[in-house]
């Protein structure tokens, strides 16, 4: 067996980033349930995953992410997450 170097990459999640998030879903206006509809899109919960947690149709998730989108001034999903993982700006 050859003798290759070993990288470990850590990947460590912030201890305050329900504070920050909680700052961007103020910054941005955001309604408590879209501020929850964001909450469960970092999760990483699809469109269909967080209509199931939140008891509303795939549909109304789409809407409350398309107004979240507009309030942020992004214009994807990812954008949303880049907003709230990338520094504040």
């Amino acid at each position: 067996m050859p003798n290759y170097p070993a990288f470990v990459l850590l990947l460590e999640r912030s201890t305050n980033g329900a504070g920050e998030l909680a700052e961007i879903c103020m910054r941005f206006r955001l309604t408590p349930r879209e501020q929850e509809t964001v909450e469960l899109l970092f999760e990483g919960l699809t469109s269909k995953e967080i209509a199931n947690r939140m008891k509303i149709s795939a549909n109304t998730v789409k809407v409350f992410l398309r107004m979240v989108i507009v309030k942020m001034g992004v214009s994807t999903r990812s954008g949303i997450l880049g907003k709230i993982a990338g520094p504040i700006r």
